[in-house]
């Protein structure tokens, strides 16, 4: 089947880059909900997220959805942009929104904003630090393990008005004293023990709150299982 998606370039003053961005429209664009997928790369590779979106809006009772993907560029730029990066947020909120908007890719409508580790991370970031500018959160087994858990410590108890949100770990994502790379950074908790405490911080913070502990690890093939369940969820209670 061939694809449907559309390449765009958008330029960033506040970061200083150039992203590439691809646009998924739904059949019935004015009924639709518009998600912007953090991590496109992961998304649309890894997972075949936009053969999901297809069967989604085929087979759904609920809304349709218009799909948009945000390239991370490489893995340097995922660990600059995605560690509640502030100059990442108000790239999302301030360039980046009013561009999609100019070019018809999103209506009056804010959107979904939807990241996976990393990019989970950085999604749940956007949305506390600007919750007004999305409609509501996906986040996939965020890294809230970086910097010491910084971003739990620093979402204070009913804080701000946070959308709707889904946030996802595996029961198997256990591991402790752990280096990535590129950049060598250190996760010294484990992400189920550090999403459990984020959850707590944020079931106070949000408009709607859903904690989702599956079966499986840090794996695009959860991630993509759950993504019915979430989208349910998140849509049905809008």
């Amino acid at each position: 089947m061939a694809s449907m998606l559309t390449q765009h370039i958008i330029d960033s003053s506040l970061l200083g880059e150039s992203y590439p961005i691809w646009a998924l429209r739904s059949p019935n664009p004015i009924q639709s909900r518009v998600c912007l997928f953090l991590d496109a790369e992961i998304y649309l590779h890894r997972m075949e997220i936009e053969q999901w979106v297809k069967e989604w809006n085929e087979t759904t009772d609920l809304p349709n959805i218009s799909a948009l993907f945000l390239s991370h560029i490489d893995q340097e730029h995922r660990h600059r942009d995605f560690i509640c990066n502030e100059h990442y947020a108000q790239f999302l909120v301030v360039e980046l929104i009013p561009w999609l908007r100019g070019r018809g890719l999103l209506g009056d409508q804010s959107p979904v904003l939807v990241g996976l580790s990393l990019s989970g991370l950085a999604a749940i970031h956007a949305a506390w630090r600007h919750p007004h500018a999305f409609s509501g959160i996906v986040a996939q087994s965020p890294s809230a393990w970086w910097n010491d858990e910084w971003l739990t410590r620093e979402i204070k108890t009913n804080q701000s008005n946070m959308p709707k949100t889904w946030l996802s770990v595996g029961l198997q994502e256990t591991e402790e004293d752990v280096f990535h790379p590129p950049s060598a950074m250190h996760q010294k908790t484990s992400q189920i023990e550090s999403c459990r405490r984020l959850a707590n911080r944020l079931t106070s913070n949000a408009a709607g709150f859903h904690l989702h502990e599956y079966e499986g690890g840090h794996d695009p093939v959860c991630w993509r299982d759950e993504l019915d369940a979430a989208f349910r969820w998140l849509l049905e209670t809008s």
